[in-house]
């Protein structure tokens, strides 16, 4: 009986249609295809990565030089006026880390220059940001040997063409590490990291600096900064500081 069931089995398998190898061997080649067109997708991804981490497009600011170029600088918009300390000290304050700032001061005398005290979590520490055009402007002659005096560096050429200069001053608390980028459109920007409060009567204090060099430089790298800047900037600091006290 086993054997006859065996027999009919053979038979009836033997005439029917072949199995379709020829669909199964073309559906196994396209999935290995795909699995190694996948492997290399994956491979090419973390490669390039790879090499965004290494040259520091992804880790920002932290990995870069100063001089590096500063991505998405806002655009000149509407009518540019004469500069006022009010309007450069609110620029100021909008290019600034997080942090409670205090000790609003500004001139126009002899230049444009304003002050602000910055607190991001350690104390106050005072900032000064002068602008001005060439030798007529923060980099005069005496402002230039006075630089001489500490340990510099650079300039560095900027991708945007402007160039930036790097001073220490260990003797001099209120310009401790001063940046200067000069435009070629002959802006020069100048940033004083102070490392003390100003003059109080008696003594400056000693204080943080709450600034890196690299911060200081994007500070400085915005286009808007100038002896003619936006209105909107003069009318914003009207209103927010009408009464700015005098810089000293």
């Amino acid at each position: 009986m086993e054997l006859e069931l065996r027999s009919r089995l053979a038979d009836e398998l033997s005439a029917g249609p072949e199995p379709p190898i020829g669909d199964l061997v073309a559906a196994s080649i396209l999935q290995g295809r795909r699995l190694r067109v996948t492997r290399r997708l994956r491979h090419g991804a973390a490669a390039l990565l790879a090499v965004l981490v290494t040259t520091g497009l992804v880790s920002g600011w932290a990995v870069l030089r100063p001089g590096a170029a500063q991505v998405g600088a806002p655009a000149l918009a509407g009518p540019l006026v004469p500069a006022t300390p009010a309007g450069l000290l609110v620029l100021l304050e909008s290019l600034l880390p997080e942090g409670v700032t205090s000790g609003y001061a500004g001139s126009a005398d002899g230049g444009l220059m304003v002050q602000v005290y910055l607190d991001t979590g350690r104390g106050p520490g005072m900032l000064r940001v002068a602008v001005g055009r060439d030798t007529n402007g923060p980099l005069g002659t005496d402002e230039r040997a006075k630089l001489s005096q500490g340990a510099v560096t650079g300039p560095f050429r900027r991708p945007d063409g402007a160039e930036v200069t790097v001073a220490y001053l260990p003797d001099n608390c209120v310009q401790r590490t001063v940046v200067v980028l000069h435009r070629p459109d002959r802006v020069v920007v100048q940033v004083n990291i102070a490392a003390c409060l100003a003059w109080d009567g008696t003594a400056n204090a000693e204080a943080p600096q709450v600034l890196t060099a690299v911060q200081a430089e994007a500070v400085a790298a915005d286009p808007r900064w100038g002896v003619m800047i936006p209105r909107s900037l003069v009318d914003a600091g009207a209103a927010r500081h009408p009464t700015l006290p005098e810089l000293t």
